[in-house]
């Protein structure tokens, strides 16, 4: 994302943001703007502009992000969006830590630095150009012979603008830790989002029509100001000390770490509805109460193996923050055919700590629920149950309305 669109950002944030929020933020937009480029200010180190260097003596706090064997790294090679789930948790530790840390000391403006760091995070996450891995992108759309940056393509469309929009600021937790974890889950969800615009955008700009093109990367944009308004209105109201957010999250909200399912299921977990025989014959959940939303998993249906025919979904948690998960399971009777029992599983941390008995279409579970204590991550299983699974058997599980809940 260019430095122009990185302003936009920043300031369509600081528009949005509601009350005492709003007048925290304002006064200082201008400085939010310019941070919001310190990673490609910076991008060079001792070897940037030497205005820039004499303004900002103190860039390394912002952008030299601390590692684990005690040194740091710039920003840019810290995160990487193509390999999310493991690049940026430490890197939104500690812009955030920062960030808050300033916030309780008075110092606003050191705040406004690390939360425009923050904002271009969030920009480049949005940006179809990060998130699109050129190895795969470059034999999609290049002719042999036919050499140029597919990221310097897309990201420089002069006909891209700032979607001017209403948008009402959502609370993201009530602590750091709540509020890494959601900002995280929103990131994830925001890139998927973007790697929907690829094939549009792509394909408008080698049609030489960069109107139609702007046309979704302005609406990205406006994205990425709506979630950096998010987390600008979530740190006031830490800072405030005050508890707005909501007393339970869905699971159907959330993107999982790491899943897997069959084929059949696009190897993903579906979410409300599975696929039918043709796109437009998608089949709901239903486990012998009537439609219902959830997660469906479809184990490995390739025949003749013998390893444990197993599907998964794994979520990351904030420690500490949620205090139950519930759920009800059972197959889902929409399906074509059940022909066999599953066992449901629930890990905690790579530990099992709670597993059904062999379940049938006729026996669905209601309302189970586990205590999460401190743990970090969930992941939910659904396996075939036979003890011998050599041969393929067909079973549509599904965990229906799984919710992580903060209060018994």
């Amino acid at each position: 994302m260019n430095a122009v669109c990185h302003e936009w950002i920043s300031s369509g944030a600081v528009r949005a943001l509601p009350g005492n929020a709003g007048k925290y933020w304002t006064p200082e937009i201008k400085l939010l703007e310019e941070a919001s480029n310190f990673p490609d200010i910076f991008l060079l180190e001792d070897a940037a502009q030497p205005r820039f260097l004499q303004k900002y003596p103190e860039w390394r706090d912002y952008i030299m992000i601390p590692q684990n064997d005690g040194g740091r790294k710039n920003c840019h090679a810290a995160f990487d969006p193509l390999r999310l789930w493991e690049t940026y948790p430490g890197v939104l530790d500690y812009l955030v830590d920062e960030t808050l840390n300033a916030m309780a000391a008075g110092d606003r403006i050191r705040a406004v630095k690390f939360a425009g760091v923050l904002s271009h995070l969030i920009g480049d996450t949005g940006q179809a150009a990060h998130v699109g891995d050129p190895r795969v992108l470059s034999p999609l759309f290049q002719a042999p012979g036919d050499a140029y940056l597919i990221h310097t393509f897309m990201e420089n469309n002069p006909l891209v603008s700032y979607p001017e929009h209403q948008y009402c600021p959502k609370t993201l937790g009530d602590s750091p830790a709540e509020l890494k974890w959601m900002l995280l889950q929103q990131m994830a969800l925001l890139k998927k989002r973007s790697l929907l615009t690829i094939v549009p955008i792509m394909n408008h700009l080698l049609a030489e029509d960069g109107k139609a093109a702007a046309t979704y990367a302005s609406n990205t944009v406006g994205e990425c100001a709506d979630l950096l308004a998010d987390l600008l209105l979530t740190l006031f109201q830490i800072m405030e000390g005050g508890k707005q957010s909501a007393p339970s999250v869905s699971l159907q909200g959330l993107e999982p770490e790491r899943s897997f399912c069959d084929g059949m299921f696009n190897y993903q977990p579906q979410l409300d509805r599975i696929p039918g025989r043709t796109r437009g014959e998608s089949i709901p959940l239903d486990i012998g109460f009537g439609e219902q939303r959830g997660i469906a998993l479809l184990p490995n249906l390739f025949p003749s193996i013998r390893e444990r025919r197993i599907a998964f979904a794994q979520y990351t948690l904030p420690p500490g923050v949620f205090r139950f998960f519930r759920f009800s399971c059972g197959l889902n009777r929409r399906a074509e055919r059940n022909e066999t029992s599953c066992v449901f599983e629930l890990y905690l941390d790579d530990t099992l700590r709670w597993s059904s008995p062999r379940v049938t279409v006729d026996s669905p579970l209601t309302d189970i629920c586990v205590d999460l204590g401190n743990a970090s991550s969930l992941r939910i299983v659904a396996a075939d149950g036979r003890e011998n699974s050599f041969q393929t058997k067909f079973f549509y599980p599904c965990f229906i309305n799984p919710e992580l809940i903060k209060q018994a």
